[in-house]
C-alpha cells in the first residue's frame, strides 16, 4: 500500500498587497516545499483559498510545515506507471504525468492517513502546474480508490466539472455542471474538504459544487490528467480536523 499525507495544494508566489501580507505570516518551511517556479504562477484566488483553509481549519503557523509537503519527500510513496502512452514519475520536482494519447489517463495514488470515520472533517488537495484545459483535456482528484477499477473522482474540464464514480471498471457520471475561473496561469489548486456530512470542492479557492452523501472508505487519494499533455504536481497539504461533534461520537460508541 503506498503511503502519503493528505493533499491540498500550497501556492504561494507574489501579486497582490493581500497576498505579500499573507506570505508574512506563513512559516518559510512551508514554503520552501513549494517549488519556485510554481509560486510565481499562481493566482490570487489561490491565497484566499489558503487563507481559507486556515482560518476554517485552525491550521496554525507552527503547523504548516508538519502539513504542507512536497511529493518528492522520502517519508511518502506515490505510485508510479510506465507505458508506451503513460508515464508517471516521481522526480525531485514532483510527481511528473504524460499522457501521449487524446484519451490517456496519467494518474497516482497514495494512502493517506486520513480519519474516515462518519463525522470526521478533513481536507485534500493537489497542486497540477504546466497545463492547458480545453473541452477534452482534464485534471481532477481521485478518492475512495480500491483499485484501478473502483474508485471516485471529480474531472476539471476548461468550462465545466464531471464528479463520476468507476464501479466494477463501468463509469458512471453522477454531477456535471459549469466551472468559472480567470486563471491564466495553467497552474490549477483543486481542494475537497469534508464536514458535517458533505463534501466541497473546490478550484483556485472557488466553489465548484457541494454534495451530500458521499461514502470514503478507502484511505487511497490522488490525482489525474485525462488527454494529450504533461503536467507537474510539486506538492500537497494534510489536514484532519479535531472537532467536538467528532469527539462526542466516538465517547458514546
Amino acid at each position: 500500500m503506498k503511503k502519503a499525507i493528505i493533499l491540498t495544494a500550497l501556492l504561494l508566489g507574489a501579486a497582490s498587497a493581500q497576498a505579500q501580507n499573507f506570505m508574512q505570516n506563513v512559516s518559510q518551511a512551508a514554503l520552501d516545499q513549494i517549488p519556485e517556479e510554481y509560486r510565481n504562477q499562481l493566482p490570487p484566488q489561490v491565497y484566499s483559498q489558503l487563507e481559507q483553509i486556515i482560518g476554517q481549519l485552525g491550521i496554525q503557523d507552527a503547523e504548516m510545515p508538519n502539513a504542507v509537503h512536497s511529493v518528492s519527500e522520502p517519508d511518502f510513496e506515490w505510485s508510479e506507471m510506465e507505458s508506451k502512452p503513460i508515464k508517471v514519475r516521481l522526480t525531485d520536482k514532483g510527481l511528473q504525468f504524460e499522457s501521449k494519447e487524446d484519451g490517456g489517463v496519467a494518474y497516482s495514488v497514495a494512502e493517506l492517513p486520513i480519519n474516515l470515520e462518519e463525522n470526521s472533517e478533513f481536507t485534500f488537495g493537489v497542486l497540477i502546474g504546466g497545463v492547458k484545459l480545453d473541452d477534452k483535456k482534464s485534471i481532477g482528484l481521485i478518492f475512495d480508490y480500491e483499485d484501478s477499477r473502483n474508485y471516485k473522482g471529480i474531472a476539471i474540464f476548461k468550462k465545466q466539472f464531471e464528479y463520476f464514480v468507476v464501479k466494477d471498471g463501468v463509469l458512471s457520471t453522477v454531477k456535471t455542471g459549469l466551472v468559472k475561473t480567470n486563471n491564466k496561469s495553467n497552474v490549477y489548486s483543486l481542494t475537497m474538504s469534508r464536514a458535517n456530512g458533505k463534501v466541497e470542492f473546490k478550484l483556485d479557492g472557488l466553489e465548484i459544487c457541494t454534495l451530500k452523501r458521499i461514502s470514503i472508505d478507502s484511505p487511497m487519494f490522488g490525482a489525474f490528467i485525462q488527454g494529450k499533455m504533461k503536467a507537474t504536481m510539486p506538492s500537497f497539504i494534510m489536514y484532519n480536523a479535531e472537532t467536538e461533534d467528532t469527539e462526542q461520537t466516538t465517547t458514546d460508541e
